[in-house]
């Protein structure tokens, strides 16, 4: 075969190649839409659908207010997404989804049934300090395994001694077996705001375990003196705000603005609203606050705050039915020398709490 002929081929060759590269170029660019449209579709089912049916079964719940559709929904959906792993991008939805069924299956008195959906959340995730601790209290109410909830309560405690979590966790505990003043023990550290650094005392400020979904979303925010703060401009539009609060502390949620008197129509989720405005988030829940196609009339700065609130159970033992229970309780374990100082302290702390909640 001749120079010439060699020649030949290799620039026709040549020219397909190129004429290839501008075909796919050309399609590439002319079903860019079809493809990105397929992507949501993928995105939609497979990432958005979970969280999406937990959403209608917690809204289905909270108007219903019947556990057992809810409890059967939420082991459905567990069930269907039984293959996500720890730090898939829908992890998140099955950790509260896990959460909230064995709270459903634990207010029901199905004290078994939420022991082995506990087994399962830590079977998903090992670390999971909510289902540890959910754990240690289900083992705690049955009087063969006492021993053993206690332990790991006790051990827990030793590992995050500055925890909110934890420590509520083992209140919690003990204030279901009768313990009320072993209970009330565990809150001294985190009240009248220590001087430990690493601890969030009740009151507190904190911005922690938060997700802020913003559309536009180059919208700029920032967490400023440990809250979260956004500006819009007069004639923007909010096509969504929404703030998910993960916390497994109960928290104290105040919505402020400035510059403007518009009304923000914040919808809330899984949040109690008080006579001073401000939201409260139960520890455990699955909340959020969201705010959707809103114009913006005047330029406006919104910024939310959420402050540690006082834990369930712990505002349960400063409810006055309960208050001679836990004082003579804490009386009783003053007399214990080898822990006088630290019970006499309690006891105090306790009294002074009480009477500053009394009207």
């Amino acid at each position: 075969m001749s120079v010439t002929r060699l020649l030949n081929i290799a620039i026709a060759t040549l020219w397909l190649l190129v004429l290839m590269g501008a075909f796919i170029l050309i399609s590439w660019q002319s079903q860019a839409a079809w493809i990105n449209q397929l992507d949501g579709w993928v995105r939609d089912q497979y990432l958005l659908g979970p969280e999406r049916r937990f959403e209608l079964i917690l809204t289905g719940y909270e108007h219903t207010d019947n556990s057992h559709i809810a409890i059967t929904q939420l082991e459905a959906l567990l069930q269907d997404i039984d293959d996500v792993q720890k730090g898939d991008e829908v992890s998140q939805t099955k950790r509260v989804a896990f959460g909230q069924l064995v709270l459903l299956l634990r207010r029901n008195g199905n004290l078994e049934q939420a022991l082995n959906w506990t087994q399962r959340w830590l079977g998903f995730d090992s670390r999971d300090i909510d289902a540890l601790l959910t754990r240690a209290l289900l083992l705690m109410t049955r009087p063969n395994s006492l021993p053993e909830g206690e332990l790991q309560l006790a051990l827990l405690g030793a590992k995050f001694p500055n925890s909110l979590t934890v420590a509520s966790g083992r209140a919690t505990a003990y204030a279901s077996i009768g313990q009320l003043g072993s209970a009330f023990r565990y809150y001294v550290p985190f009240i009248n705001y220590s001087a430990n650094p690493l601890i969030d005392s009740i009151g507190d400020l904190v911005v922690r375990d938060w997700q802020l979904k913003t559309k536009p979303t180059d919208k700029t925010w920032v967490k400023n003196n440990r809250a979260l703060e956004l500006s819009y401009h007069k004639g923007e539009i909010i096509d969504e705000l929404t703030i998910t609060f993960h916390s497994g502390m109960n928290l104290d949620i105040e919505i402020q603005e400035t510059q403007s008197s518009q009304e923000l129509p914040f919808l809330s989720r899984q949040l109690l609203a008080t006579n001073n405005g401000t939201y409260l988030k139960n520890a455990g829940s699955y909340a959020s606050l969201s705010l959707k196609d809103f114009v913006v009339k005047q330029d406006i700065t919104i910024r939310i705050e959420t402050r540690v609130a006082i834990p369930e159970t712990l505002a349960k033992l400063l409810q006055s039915n309960m208050y001679p229970l836990v004082l003579a309780q804490l009386e009783q374990d003053q007399l214990e020398q080898d822990h006088f100082e630290q019970n006499k302290e309690a006891r105090l702390i306790y009294q002074e709490l009480y009477n500053a909640r009394q009207p």
